[in-house]
């Protein structure tokens, strides 16, 4: 790595047109994108998306131009030393490199909680539909849907720290409610008919998720506005009050 390709990297930076950063330069466009090549090649990150058209910056690429061009002007004036410059340089790429890290696992619980919530959604409507419904084999087939939907929906939010270093009442509910019909099925196909209190049961499930999916609605919306990160949760405050904690008396 040398002050150099830095240099020429920031020219097509600065154009996205490797053709008029070798003409300008004097370089044929081969031996241009070569030096770019050996350039990331040392860095290990990808500084262009040459798949695209016109020529796109990765973000790895955007964070890296936007603090080296402060420190190659510093180098090229004689103010830093070309060592201090190439520590820079690896300070700058690990400091990415986390923090992409960091944003692909905060994206995947991002992933897990809106997959959650539209479980969640989607038990409410099932559950409305047990509690109308007399026709045993329609029963059995939501009991079957909502014991899956409401695993699954535990799954993804044992995902969340907040879920997970609070013990949160949504999840309490999911599992709660996959056991309950789980058992119910199970009794139901050996035999057994269905439990006496079966009807008020599945309206207190009913009346609660309701609630749950008026404290998800809210996550959801501090999710989208970014007002709260998956990653920074206050433990504290979620251990003492619980996000859910308006629902303890139905569970």
């Amino acid at each position: 790595m040398n002050t150099r390709q830095l240099q020429y990297a920031l020219e097509v930076y600065e154009t996205l047109n490797f053709s008029l950063v070798a003409e300008k330069l004097g370089l044929t466009q081969p031996a241009l994108s070569k030096q770019i090549l050996h350039l990331e090649d040392e860095l290990g990150v990808k500084l262009f998306e040459r798949s695209t058209q016109p020529l796109t910056v990765t973000p790895a690429g955007e964070h890296f131009f936007h603090e080296i061009k402060k420190i190659l002007y510093l180098c090229l004036s004689g103010i830093l030393t070309l060592v201090v410059l190439l520590l820079s340089v690896i300070t700058i790429v690990k400091s990415n490199e986390l923090s992409e890290v960091k944003l692909k696992y905060e994206n995947s619980l991002i992933a897990s909680a809106q997959e959650a919530i539209s479980d969640m959604r989607t038990l409410e409507a099932d559950l409305s539909k047990l509690m109308i419904t007399t026709d045993h084999k329609v029963i059995t087939q939501l009991l079957s849907i909502v014991a899956l939907k409401s695993a699954s929906c535990g799954q993804q939010l044992s995902r969340l720290p907040i879920v997970a270093t609070s013990a949160q009442n949504t999840l309490k509910f999911a599992n709660q409610l996959s056991s309950y019909c789980t058992t119910v099925i199970k009794n139901y196909s050996e035999g057994f008919l269905l439990p006496e209190n079966f009807d008020n049961q599945i309206t207190e499930f009913f009346n609660t998720c309701c609630l749950v999916n008026a404290e998800l609605n809210k996550m959801e919306a501090d999710i989208s506005s970014r007002s709260i990160s998956l990653l920074n949760v206050n433990q504290e405050e979620t251990q003492v009050k619980g996000m859910f904690s308006s629902i303890d008396e139905n569970l």
